[in-house]
């Protein structure tokens, strides 16, 4: 059991990891597309080019995997990892949110799990 439960966390690790760089690779992307639209070309190389390409595949995915979210699991994956920079706790975000302790955090983890499996995380 312990090993599954490990297996969980390490799941649980990369969707986060994933939603909290997504506005850093959002943001990346955009002005990378912009560059390449006023015909600039802002890669010194090949391996920037697929690491770019890399991001912005990673950021597509997150855009289609936010969409099997319904909207109460959106606003607490947005709340607690996409719009967070002051990283305030878990109880501000479920008080504001108008939820219980027990089904926020019921509600965090049916959206993580459901991002990893759009991910294909597992």
């Amino acid at each position: 059991m312990t090993v599954l439960l490990n297996d969980i966390k390490l799941v649980e690790d990369e969707v986060v990891k994933k939603l909290k760089n997504y506005p850093l690779l959002k943001v990346k992307v955009e002005n990378v597309q912009e560059q390449e639209s006023k015909g600039l070309n802002p890669f010194a190389s090949y391996r920037d080019r697929a690491k770019f390409e890399e991001e912005e595949l990673t950021v597509t995915q997150l855009e289609r995997a936010f969409k099997i979210l319904n909207s109460i699991q959106l606003k607490v994956i947005q709340q607690k990892y996409i719009y967070n920079p002051e990283n305030i706790s878990d109880a501000t975000i479920y008080t504001n949110l108008l939820l219980k302790k027990q089904v926020y955090y019921s509600i965090r983890k049916t959206a993580i799990n459901k991002m990893a499996e759009a991910l294909g995380i597992i």
